[in-house]
């Protein structure tokens, strides 16, 4: 929520200072992006093709 109520002005801008919040983001994205890279690459090294695709449902995972 603190994205979508940047201009309301929550309380925790002292806290959580902008540069927290971006890098927060970074690790999110970057760390998914390992996680289904190495979901793809498990299966390529072992021949079983037909389990790649599944490796892309890590990102609605970490969404539940």
């Amino acid at each position: 929520m603190y994205l979508f109520s940047r201009g309301a002005g929550t309380g925790f801008d002292p806290v959580f200072p902008e540069l927290l919040l971006f890098l927060s983001l970074f690790n999110l994205l970057a760390g998914n992006s390992a996680f289904i890279y190495l979901s793809m690459l498990a299966p390529i090294r072992r021949g079983w093709l037909d389990l790649i695709p599944y490796s892309l449902t890590a990102f609605g995972y970490w969404n539940l």
